[in-house]
């Protein structure tokens, strides 16, 4: 069977307002970075102000050229080269497709290094637009999942990479995907759309359709993976080729609950199962069992074979 670990793909897919938290700190790190590794003295005041600019800008959306004030446009200009700072490109294995420099531990702030990969223990790797710019950047527009307008955000960001398999790369560069400006799922700001001078052009979209008794959501088909198609059903979707991913399964929760078999399975010598919900169309015709309404008991293996129903995913 094994449908409840066929659809755990879009676990974080979404939940990047922690980069978006990254990137907004990030001038902080590229100040340290220019003035504090091999900056020269007028980088650095160029730094300085460009950083004034960037943390301004986010709330009034307008340049210094309209204002009269000090601020810089946004974005600005690229006003250092991470390479010529004597920062090493992050390692392969954290930036695959490169775009990414490696900046002292000591210059990131504590709050953003969890969202950053390590390139060793000594430096954390730091997209390149967000150190050339100092922090003073405006990512690319693009069209992301189910049509969403998105933003285009470095692969050397983690929880980006990791969802390389749903994001699309679209317009944006070889190192980037398109992230989008709403979770579909949560129907909620990601944050990437909202960093610096920035802010969604498109209004929120409405929520996805709720299927399998008010338990699931209904998914377009092309943001399903194949190998995941087969184990779910239209449910009650209305759309044609949408299909019902259940929560617990787009939730990466799980029901979790232990069930006992039916009388047939206990006849086989199969008394134990867990409770799955009922719209998975593997499972439709079990029965019920110990499990609550609107799940059946799916056995953990028939005549010894296990049916990927009792892993350690559900």
């Amino acid at each position: 069977m094994g449908a409840q670990t066929t659809v755990r793909w879009l676990v974080g897919a979404f939940a990047v307002a922690s980069v978006a938290a990254a990137c907004t700190t990030d001038s902080e790190v590229d100040d340290g970075a220019s003035s504090g590794v091999g900056g020269s003295a007028s980088s650095g005041s160029a730094s300085s102000a460009t950083d004034s600019g960037a943390s301004s800008s986010s709330s009034s959306g307008s340049s210094s050229s309209s204002s009269g004030s000090n601020m810089p446009d946004c974005p600005g200009p690229k006003l250092v080269d991470p390479a010529k700072l004597g920062l090493k490109a992050c390692p392969t294995y954290v930036c695959q497709k490169g775009g990414g420099h490696c900046v002292p531990n000591a210059l990131v702030p504590k709050d953003v290094t969890g969202f950053l990969d390590k390139c060793n223990k000594d430096s954390m790797c730091v997209p390149n637009k967000m150190i050339e710019t100092q922090g003073n950047f405006l990512l690319k527009t693009c069209d992301s999942v189910m049509g969403l307008e998105g933003r285009c955000v470095s692969t050397c960001i983690p929880q980006v990479q990791e969802q390389a398999q749903l994001l699309k790369q679209g317009a944006c560069d070889a190192d980037e995907l398109c992230v989008p400006c709403y979770d579909p799922i949560k129907n909620e700001p990601t944050g990437v759309c909202d960093l610096t001078c920035d802010m969604p052009v498109e209004p929120k979209p409405a929520a996805l359709p709720q299927c399998c008794g008010g338990r699931g959501l209904c998914l377009p088909n092309d943001v399903v993976p194949a190998d995941a198609k087969d184990q779910l059903g239209k449910d009650s979707c209305p759309k044609a080729g949408d299909l019902c991913a259940p929560s617990e399964l787009i939730d990466n929760q799980g029901n979790g609950k232990i069930c006992q078999s039916s009388f047939l399975f206990m006849l086989l010598g199969v008394d134990t199962g867990v409770c799955v919900p009922n719209c998975v169309p593997a499972v439709k015709s079990l029965a019920q069992g110990s499990c609550p309404g609107g799940y059946n008991c799916a056995p953990c293996d028939v005549f010894g074979t296990p049916t990927g129903a009792c892993g350690d995913d559900w």
